[in-house]
């Protein structure tokens, strides 16, 4: 794979998500279910739980743990919104560059 000057954009842009998600960790969906916390000494009605000790076995690496805490941004819904940008800006400056050049003819 060749990277091209057209790609660092995107990359930078990912880059920048991946980011965001290891500064503000937010748990996926399926969080209780991957992590199956011990919480239940420490529930209490309308109290957010910070302290807790994942008890799958299955999830004893490190990577697995952090991956869990990935949710937001999602990367899928980022490179869409980047793909929607890229293709908008494209077509607005061909049609600058269209009626420029047809202003130019006449």
């Amino acid at each position: 794979m060749h990277t091209t000057v057209a790609d660092c954009p995107l990359l930078a842009f990912l880059g920048l998500v991946e980011l965001l998600k290891v500064v503000n960790p937010q748990p996926r969906p399926t969080f209780l279910e991957w992590c199956k916390p011990n919480v239940k000494d420490n529930c209490t009605a309308g109290k957010l739980i910070n302290e807790y000790e994942c008890t799958n076995s299955e999830l004893s690496s490190s990577l697995a743990l952090s991956q869990i805490h990935t949710s937001f941004p999602s990367g899928h819904a980022a490179a869409a919104a980047y793909s929607m940008t890229y293709l908008m800006v494209g077509v607005i400056l061909s049609t600058i560059l269209l009626t420029f050049h047809h202003n130019e003819a006449c």
